[in-house]
């Protein structure tokens, strides 16, 4: 993530707790079950918990990743608000390559709202970090925006100076196939906030 990106993210936590918070629905119906074999998770560029704390609550051992510190302390109380204890399960730090993380490999790692923020310069590395963190038939499981309004062509930026790196079917399946990933499901999915002009893509695969 570039330093725009984080910047705006450290500047709008609470904000963005608030408004991120209410998104579940869909997208956590594709969750529950793209992880129900799964019991050690990352939500890699957590945010501010929502996911995590979902994922928790559902009997994972579950940990988050997120570059922005704000973020993480927003995380850290909403998983407080849900009665989760947040020790140990947080850490500042996120793609193209995450260190510090509390285990070497993982059954599940989930990616919402995250890779679209990589410059495209870092998205192969990523992917691979991802790969090597996952267990041989792990799940790696993606949602990054399928079309957006307000994103100027020529930067990828919207008006909060936010990247936002085109990331297509067409660009994301040959990559993780490259990658040694193997497609299980490709679906398109609508804006959890019912925004118009929104929609999302999401691609679950699995670790060869």
């Amino acid at each position: 993530m570039d330093t725009p990106t984080i910047e705006y993210y450290n500047q709008n936590a609470p904000n963005l707790a608030e408004t991120y918070g209410i998104v579940g629905g869909a997208w956590h119906n594709r969750l529950n079950h793209a992880l129900r074999r799964a019991e050690t998770v990352l939500d890699i560029g957590c945010g501010t918990g929502r996911d995590l704390a979902h994922v928790l609550m559902s009997g994972k051992d579950a940990y988050g990743a997120d570059p922005s510190a704000p973020m993480l302390e927003e995380a850290a109380n909403h998983l407080s608000s849900m009665g989760l204890d947040a020790t140990g399960r947080l850490f500042q730090t996120g793609l193209p390559e995450p260190a510090g993380l509390p285990l070497t490999e993982f059954d599940a790692i989930v990616a919402c709202a995250s890779l679209m923020h990589l410059p495209s310069q870092d998205l192969a590395t990523s992917l691979k970090s991802i790969h090597s963190l996952l267990k041989t038939g792990g799940v790696f499981l993606l949602l990054t925006p399928a079309s957006r309004p307000q994103i100027d062509a020529g930067t990828r930026r919207d008006p909060t100076q936010r990247l936002f790196t085109e990331l297509s079917r067409e660009v994301l399946e040959p990559l993780l196939g490259e990658t040694g990933f193997a497609i299980e499901s490709t679906i398109a999915m609508p804006d959890g906030l019912g925004r118009a002009g929104y929609t999302w893509l999401s691609i679950q695969c699995l670790k060869k």
